[in-house]
């Protein structure tokens, strides 16, 4: 039944564990084939698992029921750059460094930084914070 049920689901590298029908909703927990997270920065592969989080999704229905994963969204970390696995950030670094001087020169707040670069406030407040520690530090790389 999990084959069937993968094989319906069709998300690449991902496997049905368990299927269960709740009224209107069909819940399938996934998992993925995955053991591993490769750095684009250094190259390095890791098995370091860093955080486990379950997560529910909505997906498209089936027919008249609604579709929910219940996923376990696993991050890595890497022990030669000691970063972790995550969503990279939609600023380039001279973005973040442009931002972080407008917020200083023209005393703008997060919510207009936020506007004129379309990313979400605490996006701001935390790109922001990332930039000043680092210049604070006094360290070559950002």
């Amino acid at each position: 039944m999990k084959r069937i049920m993968t094989q319906l689901l069709n998300i690449p590298r991902v496997i049905v564990e368990n299927s269960i029908i709740s009224g209107q909703s069909l819940i399938f927990s996934v998992s993925t084939t995955s053991q591993s997270a490769i750095w684009t920065n250094c190259g390095q592969r890791s098995r370091h698992l860093h955080q486990n989080q379950k997560h529910l999704i909505k997906d498209l229905p089936m027919g008249d029921k609604e579709v929910i994963l219940n996923v376990n969204r696993r991050r890595f970390k890497c022990k030669k750059c000691r970063k972790k696995t995550g969503r990279p950030s939609k600023l380039r670094v001279e973005d973040q460094i442009l931002m972080t001087l407008e917020y200083w020169r023209e005393y703008r707040s997060y919510f207009h930084l936020s506007k004129s670069w379309k990313i979400d406030e605490s996006n701001v407040h935390r790109t922001i914070r990332r930039i000043e520690d680092i210049l604070i530090k006094g360290t070559k790389k950002i």
